[in-house]
């Protein structure tokens, strides 16, 4: 009786409504069974997808996961061959050095054709093998541009390789400049202000090319020709070489 009164009700509210609005009506219940519709259709696609990718999720993740490893795998030997290439080009420095500045006697770095030089950076790489680049200013103009901190460039001339002392770092010293030029005074007595003189007597054979030989490795570690004069007593000839450095103590200085 429920069903036949609730039907008879709608049937006479149906009658009291106009057509348009019957119509109306009509169209909101057909959307809203269509997007019910929909709504199934999406899920029902949802789930044939699901079960249509399930056998090929597992290989795709392996595959994705090996890409991955391979990718890590170059980029890790490529870091690896980095590393080894920077040894080899810093055991490569080291030797060449080494070569330049064979042993603790100053060398002039000019004569060798160095025009500028980065120290500060070569310690930092020498202290590795327990080793440090040294230098100092002398009268010669054979100046290098040597970067001896880290914003700080001077002009260096004579360079030798020391062993580093235990407990220091990389970080080279910074020698004291050269005293500066009175005013008033030219260059060459200014020269003489400050500098220590070293001087060496050494005979020549009087043949060209030997004497060359001769005096090569003296110019290489600084010293610079005063004089050639014969000796009356043995009719030889001997060179007179000066050269000159900055003190390294206050103690040397004053003496």
């Amino acid at each position: 009786m429920d069903e036949e009164a609730q039907a008879a009700r709608a049937q006479a509210v149906l009658q009291q409504l106009s057509p348009d609005q019957v119509v109306a009506i009509h169209h909101v219940v057909r959307q809203q069974l269509l997007a019910d519709l929909h709504e199934e259709a999406v899920q029902v696609a949802r789930e044939a997808v699901e079960q249509a990718w399930a056998p090929h999720r597992e290989p795709l993740r392996q595959e994705l996961r090996a890409e991955d490893d391979a990718r890590l795998s170059t980029v890790t030997r490529e870091r690896d061959e980095a590393r080894n290439d920077r040894a080899l080009a810093q055991q490569l420095l080291v030797s060449l050095l080494r070569q330049l500045l064979p042993g603790r006697e100053p060398v002039y770095l000019f004569s060798l054709g160095v025009r500028e030089l980065d120290a500060y950076r070569l310690n930092q790489v020498l202290a590795g093998y327990a080793l440090r680049l040294r230098s100092r200013r002398t009268a010669s103009e054979r100046q290098v541009k040597a970067r001896v901190g880290e914003r700080a460039w001077e002009r260096r001339s004579l360079f030798w390789l020391e062993p580093l002392p235990v407990g220091e770092g990389a970080v080279p010293e910074l020698t004291r400049a050269a005293p500066e030029e009175p005013s008033g005074q030219g260059k060459g007595e200014s020269m003489t202000t400050g500098w220590m003189w070293d001087y060496q007597v050494v005979e020549l054979s009087g043949v060209p090319e030997e004497d060359e030989a001769t005096l090569n490795p003296y110019g290489l570690i600084g010293y610079e020709l005063v004089a050639v004069t014969p000796v009356a007593a043995t009719g030889r000839l001997v060179a007179y070489l000066k050269r000159g450095t900055l003190p390294e103590s206050e103690a040397e200085e004053r003496a």
